[in-house]
């Protein structure tokens, strides 16, 4: 696909592995709409790597970035903050600050971008934190929560982006409860918006089934399964 047509591209993206996994070593990867793309790793730290450096919580050593074809630097923080803004991450690395309370946590960006601490929540967050029993615990913050609702509640702050993208690592991991039933049904609505997603680890079947692209990642080199 012309990266100019996608959603996001990396090209000849080197990042050296500072902890666990292989890094990323002159990898290029172009998601363009409707794809669902199950990111099969040998490592599972170098599949959330991969994950990090597509939603710009990873600066290259070498390489280059496009979001809506678009080429941004990697180099300033401030050329990134509108991909953060429309790219959803979920993950175990993803938080809240734990000093804002939930409302809090789900508006600062609008606060940011709106230049205002006027805005309120948009029917999107209130519908989410209703289907996930997150209601009634709104203005608690993180240390007032149990993980699952804290995993949710960063479930509702990426998906409530209108996103161009979602990222998912190890998505059968995140959440156990019954209430993960809500957040597939919700992605399948993005999905048939023809709205890419990544996802790694395929244990589950809804994404394994969801998927139409397969490309494996090992020992840092990506290449189609």
């Amino acid at each position: 696909m012309n990266r100019n047509a996608s959603k996001v591209a990396i090209e000849d993206y080197v990042i050296a592995s500072e902890k666990a996994g292989h890094g990323l070593k002159k990898c290029s990867l172009t998601i363009g709409p409707g794809e669902v793309v199950y990111l099969e790793s040998s490592d599972p730290a170098d599949g959330l790597l991969l994950l990090r450096a597509l939603a710009t919580l990873e600066k290259p050593d070498a390489g280059r970035y496009f979001f809506l074809g678009h080429e941004h630097r990697t180099d300033d923080y401030r050329d990134l903050l509108e991909c953060k803004r429309r790219i959803s991450y979920i993950a175990q690395d993803a938080s809240l600050i734990s000093n804002l309370s939930i409302r809090e946590n789900l508006l600062l960006m609008k606060w940011y971008f709106g230049n205002s601490f006027s805005i309120g929540l948009g029917a999107e967050e209130k519908v989410l934190c209703q289907l996930l029993d997150l209601e009634r615990k709104i203005e608690l913050r993180p240390s007032e929560l149990d993980q699952v609702d804290i995993q949710l509640a960063v479930i509702v702050r990426e998906l409530s982006k209108n996103p161009e993208i979602i990222l998912i690592d190890r998505p059968g991991d995140l959440v156990t409860d019954r209430r993960f039933q809500v957040v597939r049904r919700v992605l399948e609505e993005f999905i048939l918006k023809s709205v890419p997603l990544v996802f790694t680890s395929g244990g589950d079947a809804f994404f394994r089934k969801a998927a139409n692209r397969h490309l494996v990642l090992a020992e840092g080199c990506l290449r189609y399964a």
